[in-house]
């Protein structure tokens, strides 16, 4: 069986990140910390330096980028007013909607009333 290797730009970005966790750990924020950061950030802006954080995770991570375009399309669905529904009928389907109805549950006759 061959095994699968990895393209070229998905190697750099793992060297890219393991450089930068050794070298630099104090800039650099794991997956989960980017997404609670990015989350916070749809809400309120966040400082410069969580910016600069972010935007490096960002250029390193694709999932993480993924996610955070998915994140802000949800928000902004979410955000949307939503429209009512029509609630005029054409005569038509008025004469039609009152003609199944009155199939449906037939009147019981008035003969027992006075």
């Amino acid at each position: 069986m061959t095994e699968l290797k990895p393209s070229a730009p998905a190697t750099l970005m793992v060297r890219v990140e393991r450089w930068m966790i050794q070298r630099m750990p104090w800039i650099w924020l794991s997956c989960e910390q980017f997404q609670q950061l990015a989350s916070a950030a749809m809400d309120r802006p966040p400082s410069t330096w969580v910016r600069v954080k972010l935007a490096l995770h960002r250029l390193a991570c694709g999932f993480c980028r993924d996610q955070e375009h998915h994140q802000r399309q949800l928000r902004t669905l979410v955000r949307e007013p939503i429209e009512p529904a029509a609630t005029t009928l054409t005569p038509e389907l008025e004469q039609r909607l009152r003609a199944a109805m009155a199939a449906a549950h037939p009147r019981e006759s008035n003969a027992g009333r006075s």
